[in-house]
């Protein structure tokens, strides 16, 4: 048990984030991130149980009889509705008709992405690489044009107190850097080296301090 904790003490944070949205809702009660607190749950439970099914053997959900145990079923449903809950998000949050049409159609491409990935890979044993990438991209083009919208604005205080802005950037730094290493680990396998596993925990970690300061710092008023 300790070296589960010692290996997987990121969970930590999962935790404390969530409590934090918890503790400062009100700021946001009544915006489009009125449900983030349930994501961030939700994400803190798929971990913990993603991490369980990897690390005890008389943990497991799907178990082939290639004696291999299985957590990518529960990461795959979890990839599907995190990368459709920051779409709707974004799109709802963006004044221009075109882009909100535009993010509809990154939502109907991310499903149908996701049902081919289904005749390509067993979700149940098997990571959807093709749906995670592509969710990725589309949401990263859709940061892309979240923040030309915050910068439209041309008001600091929106940018600076903005919840969701902030909440953008930390999705930005960890997609953005965890994408290639995402590719390499899928499809360069040889070189794929353990050093990429203490990157992605760092960029995680950053991603998740960026969301406190949101929190924290967020006001009402500021939120676009």
């Amino acid at each position: 048990m300790l070296d589960f904790l010692s290996k997987n003490y990121f969970l930590a944070l999962y935790a404390i984030t969530w409590f934090i949205s918890l503790f400062t809702f009100r700021k946001y009660f009544d915006t489009s991130l009125k449900y983030f607190p349930i994501l961030l749950a939700y994400t803190f439970f798929t971990e913990l149980l993603g991490c369980m099914v990897i690390y005890f053997e008389d943990f497991q959900l799907i178990y082939d009889t290639k004696a291999t145990f299985h957590s990518s079923s529960i990461y795959n449903i979890y990839h599907f509705i995190y990368y459709i809950y920051f779409l709707i998000v974004l799109q709802k949050s963006l004044a221009v008709s075109k882009h909100k049409k535009l993010i509809y159609l990154f939502i109907a491409i991310f499903v149908l992405v996701n049902i081919l990935n289904l005749f390509i890979q067993d979700p149940r044993t098997t990571s959807m690489v093709y749906a995670y990438l592509a969710g990725t991209v589309l949401l990263l083009i859709t940061l892309v044009i979240y923040f030309k919208h915050l910068i439209t604005i041309r008001n600091k205080f929106v940018f600076k107190y903005n919840l969701l802005a902030w909440i953008s950037i930390g999705l930005v730094v960890f997609h953005g850097i965890y994408f290639p290493i995402k590719i390499i680990k899928e499809f360069f396998t040889d070189l794929y080296a353990a050093a990429f596993r203490d990157i992605h925990i760092a960029i995680v970690i950053c991603m998740y301090i960026l969301f406190c300061i949101g929190f924290i710092v967020g006001k009402r008023r500021a939120f676009r």
